[in-house]
């Protein structure tokens, strides 16, 4: 009952098997149909490693979620059809941070004809999975490059702007991941923390809402807008959910609000 009511969540049709075409098509299902968002910790609730809650919240409440929770239960679906997946634990913006942020990504690794990368977690990154193996490619303009770092570590680029991480091939038990979880939700310099963040992957691009920045990047046309009125925050915000949170909506405003003008007058006294 849980892979019929996931594969539902996320308009998934076909008749699930243990090969690629449904690894890959589960995979860009999730992708478009499940934003990435972190609106739980700016609701005043935690992120749970947990994989109950992460079912309950993404399916029964047809909600998002961030990537312990993404991939947390995309990995377990996986495994309920019958793929032989692993997850592995990985470090944001490495090359710049050292090894302190290690585990602050959980991503599942899926053998099959070969061993392939399954990792809905960033929110703009490709939309299906792709071979562990150095490599370049493009999909719908976005470029992305998997490199081997050494005998351990594996690093991907992402697209754009957005954070490379690296991971390696060490299985961990979902367990592992508590300290950077926490770590996550509670730093004050922890980019979560900092930001109230919700991001749709289309099949042709994003759309991406950080705070009060509301970025489309559509056909590789992109476009850029600052949201003035509580009024239109909904409105982008239920665009992306696909649903109405009601009064929550006042509370993660004001909080976007505040948060962008602390930042504005920061930059302004730094200038």
């Amino acid at each position: 009952m849980l892979v019929a009511s996931y594969l539902d969540r996320i308009n998934y049709s076909e008749t699930p098997r243990v090969d690629k075409n449904t690894l890959y098509g589960i995979h860009r299902a999730h992708m478009t149909a499940v934003p990435y968002e972190n609106l739980e910790m700016h609701l005043g609730r935690k992120h749970i490693l947990d994989e109950k809650a992460f079912a309950t919240k993404i399916i029964e409440k047809n909600r998002g979620g961030w990537c312990f929770e993404m991939n947390g239960l995309l990995t377990n679906i996986l495994k309920q059809i019958g793929f032989e997946v692993t997850r592995v634990a990985s470090c944001i913006e490495r090359e710049k941070r050292g090894d302190e942020g290690f585990g602050n990504h959980l991503v599942g690794l899926v053998d099959l004809d070969k061993r392939y990368v399954v990792d809905l977690g960033l929110g703009r990154g490709p939309l299906s999975p792709y071979p562990l193996e150095e490599r370049e490619w493009s999909e719908e303009g976005f470029q992305f490059r998997l490199e081997r770092l050494d005998d351990r570590w594996w690093r991907f680029h992402n697209h754009e702007d957005w954070p490379s991480h690296d991971f390696t091939e060490e299985p961990r038990d979902l367990t592992w991941f508590q300290k950077q979880c926490t770590k996550l939700q509670t730093n004050t310099l922890s980019t979560f923390v900092n930001w109230a963040i919700v991001i749709l992957r289309t099949r042709n691009g994003f759309e991406c809402l950080t705070d009060t920045e509301f970025i489309q990047n559509i056909d590789n046309t992109k476009t850029k807008e600052t949201i003035q009125e509580q009024a239109d925050y909904a409105k982008i915000m239920r665009g992306l959910l696909g649903q109405d949170l009601g009064d929550e909506v006042q509370t993660l405003w004001m909080g976007a609000k505040e948060r962008s003008h602390r930042r504005a007058q920061a930059e302004a006294e730094d200038s």
